[in-house]
């Protein structure tokens, strides 16, 4: 559901021998799969729960889509407070993101994307050689939409508002999606039923004002001569899966 994990190696071992623990999981959930952060709000705040029973270090912060980007480098015009706590087992912790403009300015009449990452950092396994071990930690990233006041429209339509057409793209036929709307859509799913077949094509989230080209696998190299349809899954503010279609213009 749009959240991305990633395993992180805390600790460098010393020799060749590397100890992994039996089971390595995140302990650490966040409620919800993307953020939404409404222009006129002062802040917004982001919910976590440790379920497991031990503790753990989680570190948060907000980055502006370069997952490599560590949290002290980050340039986001955000702050997450706290930044860094200890979680216990079976407990929760809220966090705070406020968006702090300084320098930084940002479109007024569309939605700009962000990235909320949570570090889940396990605590040192009780019985290891010290020389020989690794620690791994899971680093969780949102989706975090900054919204301005007074867009047009509303995010509900924005999926609506998406022009399909096929194009050609070296020499390979595409399809063609623009999205004239000033919202993000994100996608979980799409396909098209053409010719009486039908073709799953890869996409993940088209940004307000954007044209983005779709390699359709296994298509012949001929644009499709008959009427065509796509049907695709969108994912609402709340994280729910929308189900909706379209006509492509040839």
């Amino acid at each position: 559901m749009q959240i991305r994990k990633f395993l992180v190696a805390l600790t460098a071992l010393a020799g060749m021998a590397i100890a992994m623990p039996q089971a390595v999981q995140a302990n650490v959930i966040i409620n919800g799969t993307r953020l939404i952060y409404p222009a006129q709000n002062q802040e917004i705040t982001v919910r976590t729960e440790n379920p497991g029973s031990t503790p753990a270090l989680v570190q948060v912060w907000v980055d502006e889509g370069d997952p490599a980007i560590r949290a002290e480098e980050s340039q986001a015009p955000f702050v997450v407070t706290p930044p860094l706590i200890r979680l216990e087992g079976n407990s929760g912790q809220t966090f705070r993101v406020i968006f702090v403009p300084g320098d930084t300015q940002l479109p007024q009449d569309r939605e700009s994307l962000f990235y909320f990452n949570l570090l889940d950092i396990p605590p040192m396994p009780q019985e290891t050689e010290a020389a020989s071990y690794m620690q791994l930690a899971y680093r969780t990233r949102l989706k975090l939409f900054y919204r301005p006041v007074g867009l047009p429209g509303n995010a509900r339509e924005a999926a609506g508002q998406l022009q399909w057409s096929f194009a050609q793209v070296d020499g390979k036929p595409a399809l063609q999606l623009h999205n004239p709307s000033a919202y993000h859509v994100s996608f979980n799913g799409i396909t098209l039923d053409t010719d009486n077949k039908q073709y799953r094509i890869e996409g993940d989230m088209i940004a307000p004002g954007a044209t983005s080209s779709l390699p359709i696998p296994g298509l012949p190299g001929q644009l499709p001569s008959q009427a065509a349809r796509v049907d695709f899954n969108w994912i609402n503010d709340f994280g729910a899966l929308i189900q909706d279609s379209s006509p492509v213009k040839p």
